[in-house]
């Protein structure tokens, strides 16, 4: 949340989606990692928001917890349609996640001036092939509107900013977190396949990030101290030089006084 997924949606809508007061917002992975804060960023700068998600519980979710306008579960619903009912007088930005058929769905319903942020394309990870593209491209012509990719990296330079905002925002709880934690080789898989997420509050959240032990802070503190101030050369030679050696004292190098000791008493 306080890393790139956050920083992700955060500059990603903001910038490139411009959305304004009363705006109608489009999210597809919206209970997805960045989709979730995307769709929730856009709540809080007073739009109308819409999320796609996969399955009854990410719906009950972004209408439950993130308190969305509506949702759209495109498992079970025909997207395009169910977009057509929902935004009834178009959609003003549309962040996309996933690509593919919803993005062609997202294209068929936008308002004039409509801005679409191309942030990911899950929806094709997958594939064998590259999926084709959407087939109604020139509905961007029509309605005057604009499509951008967006990467993170133009604004990593600037991350504190919004790691300062979202952070005042999730303490302030105007943004609910879903934290899913897997291990594995299964994690990738079971990601794309859209089966991830476990819902928390914003409070949870919050005291998960201060669960941190004292003993990883301290190894941390070793670890950067360490690699900010390595040890001199002298500093190396003087451990040398106090390094006993195995055996002890006795099988340690001799020194021109210990021969000269040992010369005398063999006489």
């Amino acid at each position: 949340m306080l890393g790139l997924i956050g920083i992700t949606a955060y500059f990603g809508l903001l910038e490139p989606g411009e959305p304004k007061e009363g705006d109608t917002v489009l999210v597809s992975g919206a209970a997805g990692a960045t989709g979730s804060v995307a769709a929730q960023i856009a709540k809080i700068k007073g739009c109308r928001v819409i999320g796609i998600a996969g399955g009854p519980a990410k719906v009950a979710w972004l209408l439950e917890e993130a308190h969305l306008d509506g949702a759209i579960d495109y498992k079970s619903e025909v997207v395009r349609a169910h977009i057509a009912e929902l935004c009834p007088d178009g959609v003003d930005v549309y962040f996309d996640n996933v690509g593919g058929d919803i993005l062609e769905a997202a294209l068929d319903n936008l308002a004039e001036r409509a801005r679409v942020v191309l942030r990911g394309g899950i929806a094709g990870y997958n594939g064998e092939k590259p999926r084709p593209g959407p087939n109604n491209l020139m509905n961007l012509v029509m309605k005057r509107a604009r499509m951008e990719g967006f990467i993170v990296i133009d604004c990593v330079r600037r991350s504190g900013e919004a790691i300062k905002q979202l952070a005042e925002w999730v303490d302030g709880g105007q943004i609910a977190v879903a934290e899913d934690m897997q291990e594995g080789p299964r994690t990738h898989r079971r990601r794309c396949s859209g089966s991830s997420r476990v819902p928390i509050s914003a409070n949870s959240y919050l005291e998960s990030l201060n669960r941190r032990s004292t003993a990883e802070t301290l190894t941390e503190s070793r670890l950067s101290d360490a690699r900010e101030f390595p040890p001199s050369r002298a500093d190396v030679r003087q451990s040398d030089s106090n390094r006993t050696e195995p055996g002890g004292p006795d099988m340690a190098e001799p020194t021109r006084d210990d021969l000269n000791r040992h010369g005398e008493a063999s006489k």
